[in-house]
């Protein structure tokens, strides 16, 4: 393997000696911090707009019908508001797409 033998032939030079190990990471506990909640946020937010983008691309023109007929004595101006604003996601899905490149 390459790889090993390159690191046989070219030991890392930045070992700490305590724990000789290559992550020598001084940073200040309040960064850590602020950086793990940081990153805490984007995961919870990427997890958030991916159900989203799944349950929007489960919707199909099918089950706008069957919305439709279950909720026929309900408000259907409140429906009709709703999927009027879905509707554009679902007609074009490559838009929907767009959004998990953003």
């Amino acid at each position: 393997n390459d790889s090993s033998l390159y690191l046989e032939n070219n030991p890392p030079t930045n070992l700490d000696a305590d724990n000789n190990s290559i992550i020598n990471a001084n940073i200040d506990i309040e960064k850590a911090i602020i950086f793990t909640t940081i990153s805490l946020i984007l995961v919870i937010l990427g997890g958030i707009t991916s159900g989203l983008n799944v349950s929007l691309l489960s919707i199909n023109d099918e089950k706008i019908n069957l919305l439709r007929e279950l909720h026929k004595n309900e408000s259907q101006s409140k429906l009709d508001m709703m999927i009027d604003k879905v509707r554009p996601l679902i007609n074009d899905r490559h838009l929907l797409l767009v959004t998990l490149l953003v």
